[in-house]
């Protein structure tokens, strides 16, 4: 069993509609980018993303228009689950993170002295997903990401889950309005 997505059958479905800058196909392994988006494809998994800076309200709503046209051109799939991903980088400074995840820190500075970062997982329940949100201190800002995750039974049930895409957005950001006001 391969998985290689050519490019020209990406072009020729119109999965993507724009030019592919990068491309790397192997029997186990396909790597499509263009502009904005990168796919891709393992015997195990399919990952479409908006790539890094790139993220628009356009982009955001091509995203699962994009998914949904690889869906139909390959019905026969057995999709079994459905993970849609978000991350932010949190503009907030470092004591707001420990504020929240480490209210009482004088344990924290006995061990670990004056300059540490904090972050933390939490994982909940919410719209019939599984989420786990990581918050982890980087070297510049901190980094949220939300992985809101279903399992699914073949092509209809995925295609539905898709179209939560929006709400789970905004629930994404509401949660981080909330959890950094």
């Amino acid at each position: 069993m391969t998985c290689a997505l050519p490019i020209y059958w990406i072009s020729e479905n119109k999965i993507i509609d724009e030019r592919v800058t990068n491309f790397a196909n192997t029997p186990t392994f396909s790597l499509i980018e263009t502009k904005n988006f990168q796919l891709i494809a393992t015997l195990e998994r399919l990952q479409i993303s908006i790539k890094g800076d790139k993220i628009t309200p356009e982009n955001a709503k091509e995203l699962p228009e994009i998914i949904m046209r690889y869906i139909k051109k390959l019905p026969e799939t057995p999709y079994k689950s459905l993970g849609i991903n978000f991350s932010y980088e949190i503009e907030e400074n470092s004591g707001k993170l420990k504020s929240i995840f480490c209210p009482h820190c004088d344990k924290f500075k006995e061990i670990f002295t004056e300059k540490y970062d904090i972050g933390g997982q939490i994982k909940f329940e919410a719209d019939g997903y599984k989420v786990t949100l990581n918050i982890v201190p980087t070297e510049s800002v901190p980094r949220a990401d939300f992985n809101f995750d279903s399992t699914v039974k073949g092509k209809e049930e995925i295609i539905n889950k898709i179209g939560d895409y929006p709400k789970l957005l905004d629930k994404s950001e509401e949660i981080l309005g909330r959890l950094f006001e």
